[in-house]
């Protein structure tokens, strides 16, 4: 499905304006515009995927990378990773005021409380470190919350790269992965220009 042109031109346009390259203005445009029809169509469920919100400039531009958990789940087995025992003062909710001290988000591994009925297993929970430095729960909101109720004082964890998402195709398509790779090409032209 092709996004209406003027929304691709206003991207691009978007891009252009805070110093990108117009090839890779362009480029980027092209990759985030152009969502396949089966995008709308993926079961955006909590069990089955997780989603991770990439950001373009100050939230600008937000396109959203769904991430497969039985595809995570089943590369930690196969992989052997061990995992480990993290202390839970580790952890801290999105949606905090600490979430805008820059700083401070490197200080903890970010998960979303859960407020339903949660189904609980002895499984650790499943951590990302993302390409920037911060970590955050990919697989195990629910058991993070359960464990911080009962005042735990840790919780095991396999950690994960983003570059195990890409090399193994961890995403639940290709466009996700795609939108995650404009992200990191973002940033690395954003550093470039010194923001």
């Amino acid at each position: 499905m092709n996004v209406n042109i003027q929304i691709k031109q206003a991207i691009e346009d978007y891009f252009i304006a805070i110093g990108i390259p117009k090839s890779k203005s362009k480029l980027l445009s092209n990759q985030l515009t152009n969502i396949p029809k089966s995008y709308f169509e993926e079961d955006n469920d909590w069990w089955n995927h997780t989603s991770i919100d990439n950001v373009f400039g100050n939230e600008a531009i937000v396109f959203s990378s769904r991430i497969s958990v039985p595809k995570i789940q089943q590369f930690v087995l196969d992989t052997g990773i061990i995992p480990e025992k993290i202390p839970l003062d580790k952890f801290n909710t999105f949606g905090t005021e600490a979430q805008e001290l820059e700083d401070y988000m490197f200080n903890f591994i970010w998960y979303t409380p859960a407020d339903d009925k949660p189904i609980i297993t002895n499984t650790p929970i499943i951590v990302l470190k993302e390409f920037s430095g911060i970590y955050r729960v990919l697989d195990g909101n629910h058991r993070t919350t359960v464990a911080q109720q009962n005042k735990d004082k840790f919780i095991e964890a396999y950690t994960i790269t983003e570059d195990d998402l890409f090399n193994n195709h961890l995403f639940s398509s290709d466009y996700n992965e795609r939108v995650r790779k404009c992200l990191q090409l973002y940033i690395a032209e954003a550093k470039k220009l010194g923001y």
